[in-house]
């Protein structure tokens, strides 16, 4: 009876919150409950309640906050206690939510019990604005155009739910006077769905598998298709556990530790490939991640994602190991270096476009991300700066009020270490793959396939700095991506007297600051126009860095309101609550791929490149492309 009450509480709050919070603070309930008895079922209840009296009632007083995510937070939210409230606002709040109870208990007694019984399979995390969703087949690997939207696979419609009324009492009268829902709408994950293509977006787990669909779905019954890659190749992913005898684990407690290093290789397969060969999972031994890590490192790694991606609902077009598509040509390398803290398959939808065009893509896991290794073992995510553990902790914590640039100058400091390692990983990975292939080793299906003359590294944010001082130390890269890599107010090349890297370079942006500036930017008292100023300043020496570049050099600018630090991964689309929302996140990834893509035909497979000659903008985003020295 607590477990169904508790259902119905989370059910009552907002759909934004249900869609991150609900099924999270369900499993809270179980485990404490089945631990510690009624005890904890009658504190958890009582969090439920303030949870809801913050979410409704003191809503509009979250909103005056200088950052969103603090409407948006959960019970758990790190960041909440910065924010105080106004005494009296917190006991309206209270006697409301007090007031919903008595409601509930006096006007609905009757017939509850059949409500509250449907509730605990119509879990809270139903999203209120989608009524239907219609799928048919779609044609497996339907071509897009190179800068503009995805083409459309099959229809997909979301429309609104009939006569939902708005308002909080409006909502409990049509929570408890609307037809129970249905008690077949359960998860179906079954390889076939994934094998059938379905269209891209959020769909029905029942019209995937041919079933006309019943209510109106709940999150858990809706799954995330990411868009499928245009290329005339299917994708499929190997993984490789590698162990460099010459470096020392930095992470690991005993000294004589080697560095171990976790590659996933994603290579072009023939397009009929996915009929017989198996789905490969959107992250591998998830199961195992999930049972090794807590709740926090599974939100720090994937964001609000994470419910998504530990039950198995994001689908790909990425298969297990299957024949390397063509008849013994050698396709290009690229090696790409993942964010901070981030899997590499958090890039999953870009890889695979990037492959089905032709390349070989090593992606390289990261110790600050939880990586689990094909032995079983997992490893724990490495405690990191950015996360506020470490160096640049301590160092921050004695910048002053409002010195934006001491601060970051502390912050690019501590990370060098990092930056440094993931370059020694790039190489490392470049020197594995060549041995393999020089040695032409039975078990390496790869052998005579790679293009060692033409290989490219690439990298976001960190990864994006790691790959410009791999580049800077490496002759064997011929091209250099650095995807978001720069610091507001950081330089472009880590190691700046080091030199300039001899490579062709392009450095690609986003002119949205990452959210996590923000609260920064409160914290220490930097103003936003103290910042823009500061910003102008640093434009002006990293554009001086770009002309320096022996062998030319590109800055793209992607001006677009959806556009930010996180569009370059899974994460806007994993989070999307509707198809609207996913089709915003897919539109902005397409400039971000076509660009690259662009960019490696010319310097690696040496095609024309129209986009690096005439830019184009899309309808989600503004391009902005600038060229130096040789690149013009």
């Amino acid at each position: 009876m607590l477990r169904r009450l508790y259902c119905l509480l989370l059910r009552l709050h907002p759909p934004y919150f249900r869609q991150r919070f609900a099924n999270e603070m369900l499993l809270i309930f179980d485990e404490k409950t089945t631990a510690d008895g009624r005890r904890a079922a009658a504190r958890l209840m009582a969090d439920g309640a303030a949870s809801l009296a913050r979410q409704w009632a003191l809503r509009p007083r979250f909103w005056e906050q200088p950052a969103r995510p603090v409407a948006d937070g959960g019970p758990h939210f790190l960041s909440f206690e910065r924010y105080k409230l106004h005494k009296g606002a917190l006991l309206y709040g209270a006697l409301l939510s007090v007031a919903i109870f008595a409601v509930l208990g006096i006007t609905f007694n009757y017939g509850i019990h059949e409500r509250l019984r449907s509730a605990r399979a119509s879990i809270s995390n139903e999203d209120p604005k989608t009524a239907s969703v219609q799928c048919s087949k779609a044609s497996f690997g339907t071509a897009r155009s190179t800068a503009g939207p995805r083409a459309a696979n099959s229809q997909v419609t979301l429309g609104p739910r009939s006569k939902e009324p708005q308002g909080i009492w409006a909502r409990l009268l049509y929570i408890f006077g609307k037809p129970s829902p249905s008690q077949q709408l359960q998860e179906d994950r079954s390889a076939q769905s994934q094998r059938e293509a379905p269209a891209q977006g959020i769909i029905s787990a029942n019209a995937q598998g041919g079933a006309a669909p019943s209510d109106t779905p709940t999150i858990r019954n809706l799954k995330i298709q990411l868009p499928h890659p245009s290329g005339k190749y299917g994708v499929a992913r190997v993984a490789y556990d590698w162990v460099d005898g010459n470096r020392r684990e930095p992470t690991a407690k005993y000294p004589d530790a080697r560095r171990e290093v976790m590659v996933y290789l994603w290579y072009p397969v023939e397009r009929d490939a996915g009929l017989t060969a198996a789905a490969a999972d959107y992250l591998p031994h998830a199961e195992l991640i999930a049972r090794n890590l807590s709740r926090a490192e599974l939100q720090q790694g994937w964001g609000y994602s994470w419910p998504r991606v530990f039950s198995g609902s994001v689908l790909t077009d990425t298969h297990k190991r299957s024949p390397i598509a063509g008849d013994g040509e050698r396709f290009p390398l690229l090696i790409f270096s993942p964010g901070l803290g981030l899997s590499s398959t958090s890039y999953t939808s870009q890889i695979q476009e990037v492959v089905s065009r032709g390349y070989i893509v090593a992606s390289i896991e990261p110790d600050e991300s939880a990586v689990a290794f094909p032995d079983g073992r997992v490893i724990h995510p490495a405690s990191d700066p950015a996360f506020g553990h470490g160096p640049a902790a301590e160092a921050s914590s004695e910048v002053p009020a409002g010195a934006w640039s001491e601060y970051l100058d502390r912050i690019h400091t501590a990370g060098m270490p990092r930056v440094e390692s993931r370059a020694a990983d790039i190489r490392f990975t470049m020197d594995q793959l060549a041995k393999l292939d020089k040695n032409e080793d039975q078990t390496f299906p790869f052998a005579g396939r790679i293009d060692f003359h033409n290989i490219g590294v690439w990298g976001h944010s960190l990864g994006g700095r790691a790959a410009a001082r791999a580049c800077r130390l490496d002759d064997r890269i011929k091209a250099c991506l650095n995807a978001d890599g720069v610091g507001p107010d950081g330089p472009v090349f880590p190691y700046e007297s080091a030199g300039l890297p001899r490579q062709p370079f392009m450095w690609m942006e986003t002119s949205q600051l990452p959210p996590a500036i923000n609260s920064i930017l409160t914290s220490y008292k930097i103003t936003r126009k103290d910042q823009d100023k500061g910003r102008q300043l640093e434009l002006i020496a990293k554009e001086q860095e770009l002309q320096a570049c022996p062998n030319g050099s590109y800055h793209l600018m992607i001006n677009g309101a959806a556009t930010n630090h996180y569009s370059f991964t899974d994460w806007p689309l994993l989070e999307a609550e509707g198809q609207g929302d996913f089709d915003k996140a897919s539109h902005a990834l397409e400039p971000i791929e076509a660009y690259s893509i662009a960019f490696f035909d010319k310097y690696l497979k040496h095609h024309d490149a129209a986009l690096l000659d005439e830019p184009r903008n899309t309808a989600s985003a503004q391009i902005t492309l600038k060229k130096y020295g040789k690149a013009r």
